[in-house]
């Protein structure tokens, strides 16, 4: 009986192996993008305070994937994977060989937020799965939740930029969950979608502007993308017209911004006696001339650093030696990840993980990712990483940057391999394309 067969031809017991090899993966997965979460919740426990939080997670990794080896006798990379680990190394050697006196990343630190993560994400997954773990590995930081939020400026109620981003992956993760899955979700994951409504309510007081924009980012692409059953549904009314409003809410955002941060500002303190600090921190740089907070100088200062050494750069996590020598100025990394490739790898390392990191995100956003589970994992990728990266957060400290890389250059050549499949297929059946 446990090894019969269904309707497919598939025996039961080849299923529930193929469910815990993807179970595995997922959590790999999950892993990769909680990884600084887990070192942030570890370092708070008194038994780990000393310890090096980087080897729990490269440990735990290290036992997912050697136990998925172990139970189907098989060690599974894909050609793109192995081309991105050759790519990251190159661009690796040639900063030890050239710059090695500026940089700053450490081999350890290139094998958890590069090595590891660009064989996570070859493996197959799938995404509920995986928003299903980034969940209950969210449940480690309820102990110490509130030392996430200690206020760090509390003349405008901010916490760490750091620690919010952080918790933020729960928020996020819930949101996607919520979204497509919630039909699914059993008593932990409904506690883990009550644990980060908290953690929403505790960002939405002390957060920065990016995260802000982080959970709007994610809201958006949510709205915009709809699932019926693993398959996209196509734009209903409803749909349309929630695009709209979300359209013309942007456009209202835009025109009236300072007057509704003013009335944001005025109902937060009738109601909370107090105000959030992303409307009192961009009130501050509204009245200071400068909604940037510095960017535009660091920006400035970058761009012009790529347009003396643009083909190769001055190699990875060299920033700050390079601003300290040449603009006397204690910049730890440009604050935006495209412009921190650009001068750290120039043309030749920069532009292929900056146009595929954009590649994957516009599918993503506009409609082009075709089942609910691929969607999951992209939604959660891009959610958890590129705004920040985008305003702030060094690129060679998050996880999920290149497994969004690797899985946008599988992404390419496996639908690339499709049409093949399907040029091949049409020149038999009379030149008609074929559903593959």
């Amino acid at each position: 009986m446990l090894h019969g067969k269904n309707n497919t031809g598939i025996t039961r017991s080849d299923a529930e192996r193929d469910d815990v090899v993807l179970k595995l993966n997922s959590m790999l997965i999950a892993l990769m993008i909680t990884a600084n979460l887990i070192t942030e919740v570890l370092v708070r426990l008194p038994f780990f305070k000393n310890f090096s939080n980087n080897i729990v997670v490269l440990g735990a990794a290290l036992a997912i994937a050697s136990a998925k080896v172990f139970y189907t006798h098989k060690f599974r990379v894909l050609l793109p994977t192995m081309m991105v680990t050759a790519f990251t190394l190159l661009w690796y050697l040639y900063t030890l060989f050239f710059h090695y006196d500026d940089s700053t990343l450490e081999p350890a630190q290139f094998v958890l937020y590069v090595l590891v993560p660009v064989y996570a994400i070859s493996q197959k997954a799938d995404g509920e799965y995986v928003l299903r773990y980034v969940l209950y590995i969210g449940f480690m930081s309820v102990p110490v939740s509130n030392s996430f939020f200690v206020l760090l400026y509390e003349n405008i109620n901010q916490a760490n930029l750091q620690n919010i981003y952080t918790l933020l992956i729960i928020v996020i993760a819930a949101m996607i969950h919520f979204s497509l899955y919630r039909k699914q979700s059993n008593i932990a994951v409904k506690l883990a979608y009550v644990y980060a409504v908290y953690i929403l309510v505790k960002a939405l007081m002390y957060a920065n502007r990016g995260a802000i924009v982080c959970l709007l980012f994610c809201l958006s692409i949510l709205i915009i993308n709809s699932y019926d059953g693993e398959q996209r549904r196509g734009l209903t009314n409803k749909s349309v017209l929630a695009i709209t409003l979300l359209v013309v809410t942007g456009l209202l955002s835009v025109l009236f911004f300072v007057p509704i941060l003013h009335f944001m500002e005025s109902v937060s303190y009738k109601l909370f006696h107090s105000v959030p600090s992303f409307i009192s921190k961009m009130l501050i740089y509204i009245q200071e001339g400068d909604i940037s907070d510095g960017r535009g100088v660091i920006n400035s200062f970058t761009l012009d650093c790529f347009g003396r050494q643009p083909l190769f750069g001055y190699g990875i996590k060299t920033f700050q030696a390079v601003a300290s020598r040449e603009a006397q100025r204690t910049w730890p990394y440009p604050h935006q990840y495209i412009y921190q490739y650009l001068f750290e790898g120039g043309i030749i390392f920069g532009a292929l993980p900056s146009y595929l990191s954009i590649s994957i995100t516009a599918k993503t956003i506009f409609r082009r990712i075709p089942t609910k589970k691929e969607f999951a994992l992209c939604c959660i990728l891009i959610c958890t990483t590129l705004p920040k990266l985008l305003f702030s957060t060094d690129a060679w400290t998050s996880t999920s940057i290149w497994m969004l890389i690797t899985y946008s250059l599988i992404y390419i050549m496996r639908r690339s391999e499709s049409v093949h499949s399907a040029k091949k297929l049409s020149s038999i059946y009379g030149g008609k394309y074929v559903n593959i």
